[in-house]
């Protein structure tokens, strides 16, 4: 089983990776269960999104400390919500010039794995910042480490989407599978 915290404020496409994520997983025969939680995201409040993969899932609640990864397309939503993770799971979050001067500051638990990722050129590559969600959704899911994989991503966005939308959301995905196999 998976399990992924997906976290930001309003209008950053956190419900929009969540659809991507569940509509992959679906895809390939799984079980899949999310909520989610808006409160104030039309005013750029927290939005997060819980989905677990995998077979016999009844409950789309993660407890503390369970969560495979945390993903973000907010550095400080995404230390918010590292108390989800369990020891060893990931946290994958964009981190910008004005935010990395408060990295410094920022407690992190010493047991989980930060993965912090400048996306500026990619931002450049596909036109705006807007992309973000999709771009981390590359980073995170490629290769094999997950029951989905970034192929899985790829076939839920063709599915999703048709025309612009989905030529500009499939470019955005390869630079973030690009970042990561440059790092790689």
């Amino acid at each position: 089983m998976n399990e992924f915290i997906i976290a930001g404020i309003g209008g950053q496409g956190v419900i929009t990776c969540s659809k991507i994520i569940s509509t992959a997983a679906l895809q390939k025969g799984y079980d899949v269960r999310s909520t989610e939680t808006i409160g104030m995201a039309q005013r750029g409040g927290s939005v997060t999104s819980y989905i677990r993969i995998g077979q016999n899932i009844y409950s789309p609640f993660i407890a503390k400390r369970r969560a495979d990864e945390v993903i973000s397309m907010d550095f400080y939503e995404a230390m918010r919500h590292q108390v989800y993770l369990k020891e060893k799971g990931r946290l994958s979050a964009p981190i910008s010039p004005e935010n990395k001067k408060a990295l410094e500051l920022c407690q992190l638990r010493p047991d989980i794995n930060v993965c912090r990722y400048d996306l500026s050129d990619a931002w450049d590559k596909v036109g705006s910042p807007r992309y973000t969600n999709i771009i981390i959704l590359g980073i995170v899911f490629y290769g094999n480490r997950y029951l989905i994989s970034d192929k899985d991503i790829r076939a839920s966005i063709i599915t999703l989407y048709s025309g612009e939308k989905c030529k500009k959301n499939l470019n955005a995905l390869q630079l973030g599978v690009d970042i990561v196999k440059a790092i790689w």
